[in-house]
């Protein structure tokens, strides 16, 4: 032991109940270090706890962890006062701390207190995938990178900020169900934004909107971006006009850059649940509106405008089937000429393909929910099942989910 710094410390990591421990040899000021391994069953806490003996030191404990391909991050425990006559002490470090280190294997740590460093490059490992998702999902209020709005109503609101070209920028989803089955999905329907200045693009009724300027900000209506290179645009979620004249492919993308994917028709339902299907809706005027948090066309789960406003893309995509005794445009290319001559096969149904109505031979894209002008059609189960992925067009949006 060094008798410059004549501290010892004996320290155990826990993730979860029951959680067994085996010891590992270390440096000075160690006596011993203990891995987790968590329980399998039951619900996960959601800290790391440290406990164990420390001697001639008090104070604060200061974590520096570490996880490759992450930021380090520091987190600081509340002052530790160990026994008097045994230096036992405990202390917790909570996992939404450090939410972008703690996702997986692999996460090591060094600990200091007072200034004097007390041990580098120690391990918590395993931190279980399986049972991260507790604390992000399951057990969990927002996904990773979220914080709870407690003073939005109605649902679960969460909210973080993103920062593009120097433009900080909200985005807002709310959370569905609970459990293993829970998600979050867009407040708002989707708003498209140049990664490089934050600028807004394909917004509906605003001028200068032209009808293909998210293809002009770099994402092609076919969604296709060059090897190597991040999405030029990214879909977030917030109060104003949506984003429409938007493709499937182009809104896929979008969501991804954000984090986030399409919804099933299934999550979308479930996010639409409750929405009253009457006069709070837009679906009597000649446009759509701006989302506004005092708009009341809102789901039980917080979702605003899930009937009427614009339709909005699901990941669903269908075919109309062939004849049953012969092949139906067998890999004749029916996409736009920006598709590569791509081929269909036994496709029979009509659909717009973004640029022609009544194309035979693609397969069509899911929108849901109505637009502005639909009346009684609008509603949790208008569905559209009459444009191809290419298509697009004002009424045309979209919204997004967020799985943890």
């Amino acid at each position: 032991m060094s008798e410059k710094n004549p501290k010892m410390v004996s320290l155990r990591t826990a993730m979860g109940m029951g959680a067994g421990m085996s010891a590992v040899a270390t440096a000075a000021f160690f006596a011993g270090v203990y891995a987790a391994h968590a329980d399998p069953g039951g619900t996960t806490r959601p800290a790391l706890s440290f406990a164990g003996t420390l001697r001639g030191a008090s104070g604060a404990l200061t974590f520096t962890f570490h996880k490759a391909g992450a930021t380090d991050c520091v987190a600081t425990t509340a002052p530790v006062t160990p026994d008097a006559t045994t230096g036992a002490f405990s202390v917790e470090v909570p996992l939404s701390s450090c939410p972008a280190i703690f996702d997986g294997a692999d996460v090591t740590f060094d600990v200091a207190v007072g200034g004097t460093t007390l041990a580098t490059a120690q391990r918590v490992n395993p931190v279980p995938y399986a049972r991260y998702a507790d604390q992000t999902g399951v057990g969990s209020l927002c996904p990773a990178g979220y914080t709870l709005d407690a003073m939005q109503t109605p649902g679960t609101v969460c909210v973080r900020t993103v920062t593009l070209g120097g433009t900080g920028l909200l985005d807002e989803v709310v959370k569905v169900g609970t459990g293993s089955s829970a998600f979050w999905i867009d407040r708002f329907e989707a708003a498209a934004h140049q990664a490089s200045s934050g600028a807004q693009v394909g917004a509906a009724n605003t001028s200068g909107g032209a009808a293909d300027d998210i293809a002009a900000a770099g994402l092609p209506r076919n969604g296709r971006r060059p090897r190597g290179i991040a999405s030029p645009v990214q879909a977030l979620s917030h109060a104003g006009m949506p984003t429409v004249n938007v493709t499937w492919f182009q809104a896929n993308e979008a969501c991804a850059a954000a984090g986030k994917q399409l919804p099933t028709g299934s999550q979308w339902l479930r996010a639409a649940s409750g929405t009253d299907d009457g006069a709070a809706c837009n679906v009597s005027t000649s446009a759509s509106r701006a989302a506004a948090v005092t708009n009341s066309c809102v789901s039980a789960s917080g979702a605003h405008d899930m009937i009427g406003n614009v339709w909005e893309w699901t990941d669903e995509w269908f075919a109309g089937a062939g004849n049953a005794t012969m092949r139906v445009n067998p890999g004749t290319p029916y996409w736009p000429t920006d598709y590569n001559a791509d081929g269909t096969w036994n496709i029979n149904g009509a659909v717009n393909n973004g640029v022609s109505d009544n194309v035979i031979g693609l397969p069509a894209a899911a929108l849901r929910g109505g637009v502005w002008d639909d009346g009684a059609r609008a509603g949790v189960f208008a569905l559209h099942l009459g444009t191809a992925p290419s298509g697009w067009g004002t009424p045309n949006g979209f919204r997004c989910v967020v799985l943890r």
